[in-house]
């Protein structure tokens, strides 16, 4: 390999990252304002010092700063805008926690099921699916999507026959790569799909979720087909090598055993090499990545994605919608937007903390979607904001204050970058 050229562009991505940057921590501070950010996370709020741990001593040691991940991607799955902080980079996923079969995962054996990370109400879109295919989408069913309320979701899943529910659940959740590892199936209960759908205790990578909403993207925009992984490799520029030849380079790896006592990584123990031309066919079908594309609506009718089109735009373009804050900006009108839809989800642990629920103990919140701008350009999008860990969830808001911090607080985020996409159209690379 010569060259690897990023899916964004170098000048475009510092130009962006440095005006988010300042706008999300200014959003940090007005929920600092607001009364709902726990303390852990003040210092990361624009113009703020480090946290008082005289003050704040559940907020000592490692507790960090929150995990961030937000991505845009086009038609082409190539990310346009992201956005992460910190070393963990969560966007791509769980690669080095948990036990078994989970314990230091690789590229190579990526298991969908060992992510840990609850999906909250970002999962009532496979129950929006599982009514549009029964051809269930009168007032009832779209208010309940619009207004994610998880106890009529509950109710309407619950309608349907436990075979069917079931079977429905198994594709939705399968053809989404989402994993029924939850908490509660971990302590010995599993949920059936009514509450694992409509509570959102289905778990996935940030990744994984935004590979959902593209595809999900290309169906509602008329054209169901395969859909890769985003990514934020844009092309590799390869060596010239003569027909057939054997690049140097594979008798050159450092020898990890000899230098550290272990293999480097699963690599080091199975090489081989490869004439040059092949080299580049594997690393081509790698980044075009055919046997990991999704296709959740290849099977659906018209009418099944025109019901679904209309579920799946209610929380955005819908009176008491969850994300009306965007139609408020206009991207409900055909000026702007040929199509939106996207659903939020709010994880809220107030059971867990304190045994009782509505206590608004946030531990992360997520928005994930799609828009096929006015001028034709589509965007897939996911943005989850949480705390660091389950020791430091995202709000324990004031007992003096009503606020929560829900999802719906961070649709200004998302509007932000829409606008953005819309004022600097992304360069091809």
């Amino acid at each position: 390999v010569q060259r690897v050229n990023l899916s964004v562009d170098a000048v475009d991505h510092h130009r962006f990252h440095r005006q988010f940057d300042q706008r999300i921590r200014d959003w940090f501070a007005l929920q600092r304002r607001r009364g709902v950010l726990n303390p852990c996370y003040f210092s990361y709020a624009e113009g703020e010092r480090p946290v008082d741990a005289n003050r704040h001593p559940e907020c000592t040691g490692d507790h960090g700063d929150p995990e961030i991940a937000i991505a845009f991607a086009d038609e082409n799955s190539k990310i346009v805008r992201y956005y992460a902080n910190g070393e963990n980079q969560i966007y791509w996923g769980n690669f080095a926690n948990g036990t078994g079969d989970c314990f230091r995962m690789t590229l190579r054996n990526y298991n969908y099921n060992c992510e840990t990370r609850q999906l909250a109400s970002v999962s009532k879109i496979g129950a929006a699916i599982i009514f549009a295919r029964l051809e269930q989408d009168s007032a009832r069913y779209r208010s309940a999507v619009t207004r994610s309320n998880s106890d009529t979701v509950t109710a309407l899943l619950n309608q349907i026959t436990p075979t069917t529910l079931e079977n429905m659940g198994d594709d939705v959740r399968t053809s989404l790569n989402w994993s029924d590892g939850s908490s509660r199936q971990a302590r010995g209960v599993s949920d059936n799909y009514s509450e694992s759908l409509s509570k959102g205790t289905l778990t996935a990578s940030p990744r994984t979720v935004h590979h959902g909403m593209a595809s999900l993207l290309q169906g509602l925009t008329g054209n169901p087909a395969p859909v890769r992984a985003p990514t934020l490799v844009g092309s590799v520029n390869y060596l010239d090598y003569p027909s057939g030849a054997v690049s140097e380079s594979a008798n050159r790896l450092p020898d990890y055993v000899t230098l550290l006592g272990k293999p480097m990584s699963i690599l080091d123990t199975d090489r081989e090499l490869l004439p040059a031309g092949e080299f580049q066919n594997r690393v081509d079908q790698a980044l075009s990545d055919p046997a990991g594309s999704i296709n959740v609506l290849g099977d659906d009718s018209r009418a099944t994605i025109d019901r679904l089109r209309t579920l799946l735009r209610g929380p955005v373009c819908e009176p008491g919608g969850t994300l009306r804050y965007l139609r408020s900006r206009g991207w409900c009108s055909t000026e702007r937007a040929r199509l939106i839809f996207a659903k939020t989800g709010t994880y809220d642990r107030s059971v867990e903390y304190t045994g009782t629920s509505g206590r608004n103990i946030t531990q992360a919140i997520w928005i994930a979607g799609g828009i096929q701008m006015a001028s034709g350009g589509r965007f897939s999008f996911v943005l989850t904001i949480s705390g660091r860990n389950k020791s430091t969830p995202l709000a324990t808001p004031n007992v003096s204050t009503r606020n929560a911090l829900n999802a719906s607080n961070a649709a200004d985020l998302i509007d932000f970058i829409l606008e953005d996409l819309e004022a600097n159209p992304p360069l091809q690379q």
